[in-house]
Formats: structure tokens, sequence, C-alpha cells
């Protein structure tokens, strides 16, 4: 393999957390990446590996992955975002200089009628509807469009006003 091609798939993989560089010599992080690739390209299986140890130690390693994602991922983020909402009354926070007064909150939930959901219905002092994204990407037209369509349905279903809305974005890269 060509050498520049190579520095290239190592920089990947040193961007991606897949590997580290420590005293001039690369390591892998994750020990089933390894093992993968010494099959994978060189052949090798490596005999009662991995051991007990290490298949508790993988397990717990993912299984703390996996509950850190399901918080801030889709569901997870959406919750936080009503429990937050939940703890308006009626304060006034300021933003870039302006003002945006709290509303004093009734209830918070998500609200689906048919093919319409909305990530957060929040009734009060006034009603606001909250669209939680967890991507890679900012909000577009598009989704501020959709968003303003679910506004129209959530009014016309609710016989209400809504009187704010808000996307909430927590970008990943």
């Amino acid at each position: 393999m060509d050498t520049a091609v190579a520095a290239v798939y190592i920089a990947r993989l040193l961007h991606t957390d897949l590997i580290f560089k420590k005293d001039h010599k690369y390591h892998f992080k994750d020990s089933v990446f390894r093992c993968w690739i010494l099959y994978t390209f060189e052949g090798i299986v490596l005999d009662n590996y991995p051991n007990h140890t290490i298949i508790e130690e993988l397990v717990g390693e993912y299984r703390e992955k996996f509950e850190s994602a399901a918080v801030e991922s889709g569901p997870g983020f959406e919750a936080r975002v009503r429990e937050l909402l939940r703890l308006f009354d009626g304060q006034e926070v300021v933003i870039s200089n302006a003002a945006i007064e709290l509303p004093s909150v009734v209830s918070v939930e998500p609200w689906i009628f048919g093919e319409t959901e909305v990530d957060v219905f929040a009734r009060g002092s006034s009603n606001w509807l909250v669209e939680c994204k967890y991507r890679r990407r900012q909000a577009t037209v598009k989704d501020l469009q959709k968003l303003l369509e679910k506004k129209k349905t959530v009014e016309k279903k609710e016989g209400i006003k809504i009187d704010n809305l808000w996307t909430i974005r927590q970008v990943v890269r």
C-alpha cells in the first residue's frame, strides 16, 4: 500500500477515535476492532480471545455507551427538553439583549394526531410548540415550514392559539 494512502486511512482512524498514537506507535482503542483487523487482513485468530474478563469489560463499556446514547439522542433529548419546560414559571430570560418571558406551564407533553407529531406541546399562560432534533445539521427552511404546518394542525384540533414556536437542535459532529 502506498504510504500516502495509508496516511489518509490512519488519519481517518485517529479522527474517529478507533486508534490513538502514543510514543510514535499506533494502538487500537477497541479490542474487538483489533481482533477483526488481525483476522481480516492477517488471518490471525487469537485463541481464547476474548477471555471472560475482557468480555465483561466490553459489555460494561458498551452498556455505558448505549445508555449515554439513549439519553442524548432522539427520545432522550426530547424528554430532557420537556423536563426543562416543566420548570418554566413565568420567569424572564435575557438572551443577546432580548428579553423572553417564559410561560407558566400547566402541562408539557408530546402531541400526536394522525401523521402529525410534535415533540413538545407546552400549555400554560402561553402555548408553545417545540421541535427537538439531534442531527448532524442545522435547521433548514423546510424544517421551519413543517413546524408552521404542525402549528396550524394543533391550533385547529385543540381550538387554541399557539403563541410561540421553537426548534431546539443538538448538532452532533
